[in-house]
């Protein structure tokens, strides 16, 4: 009896041996697998509904984490000591000021000259008249010299001094200005006399390129139905640098000199007093479609 009871206690005892890590083992197993997250990192792209998941590392990686909230969701974890973190989807929309740059939705077109070492004429047509950009912001400065300034003449000529007032570079592909007239006749002919960057300061003139646009107007304005827009490039600088200014010299003429006499008097920009550069706002400056410099007709 003595030996049987021995006999089963070494029995009892290898059998706690045996059935102890298969106990630490169940229980191991009930407490979850180790974390996806953790043991791969985070989560590149969690699932845009509420709700979140953790688990916990593997022989590599610590704890870690994905939450997401609506339709938006963030993620983050930590693996190998390297924490990331993404964003889910979102959404954004883009709004147009009411000053923006186009305005009504009257089709026009519009006939264009360009010159660099010379002048040069095309077409071109426009859906919608632009607008004028709201208030002045100052950044630019215009002056003008009249150069026919006859009450009527098949010529319309001036010289315009456009200057950078601003403590920043401002962008030539953005810089327009707007000559503002009546004309009861067809497209005018456009030649741009001459034309060269004033640096600051004094200096050698440098190279600048001037192309025109006509644009109809509708409904007409007070002494505007048509307006000449400039554009401006230069191999010299990209940017209009504080203080250096755009001057050019340029002129239209009617379809028939003959006979088409336009009536400067009636013209908005037109200023017949001015025979020297002077400042004028009835010419009208715009920087990236914010009115810049001006008043425009109403």
């Amino acid at each position: 009896m003595f030996v049987v009871v021995r006999w089963l206690g070494v029995t009892a005892s290898l059998a706690a041996l045996v059935l102890a890590p298969m106990v630490g083992a169940g229980a191991c197993a009930s407490g979850g697998e180790a974390g996806p997250g953790a043991r791969n990192g985070p989560y590149d792209d969690a699932p845009g509904l509420s709700g979140s998941s953790s688990g916990y590392a593997g022989d590599d990686g610590s704890y870690g984490t994905t939450s997401s909230s609506g339709t938006t969701g963030t993620s983050s974890g930590t693996t190998s000591g390297v924490d990331t973190t993404s964003s889910g989807g979102s959404t954004s929309s883009n709004s147009a000021s009411s000053g923006g740059i186009a305005s009504g939705s009257t089709s026009s077109s519009g006939w264009s000259t360009s010159s660099s070492s010379g002048s040069t004429s095309g077409t071109s047509t426009s859906s919608g008249r632009t607008g004028d950009g709201g208030p002045a912001t100052g950044a630019i400065a215009v002056e003008y010299k009249v150069e026919v300034s006859g009450a009527t003449s098949s010529y319309v000529s001036a010289e315009l001094l456009v200057t950078n007032e601003s403590v920043n570079a401002v962008q030539l592909s953005d810089l327009k200005v707007r000559y503002y007239f009546t004309n009861p006749f067809g497209t005018p002919t456009m030649t741009e006399q001459w034309y060269h960057i004033a640096p600051v300061g004094g200096g050698s003139n440098q190279n600048l390129s001037v192309s025109a646009m006509f644009y109809p107007i509708s409904p007409s304005l007070t002494g505007a139905d048509t307006y000449v827009e400039f554009s401006f490039s230069s191999s010299y600088e990209k940017a209009l640098a504080p203080g250096d200014a755009c001057d050019f010299s340029w002129q239209f003429q009617s379809p028939d000199t003959a006979q088409d006499h336009y009536t400067q008097t009636d013209a908005y920009s037109f200023n017949a007093a001015d025979t020297s550069l002077t400042s004028w706002n009835h010419v009208v400056a715009l920087v990236a479609g914010s009115l810049a410099w001006g008043t425009p007709p109403q």
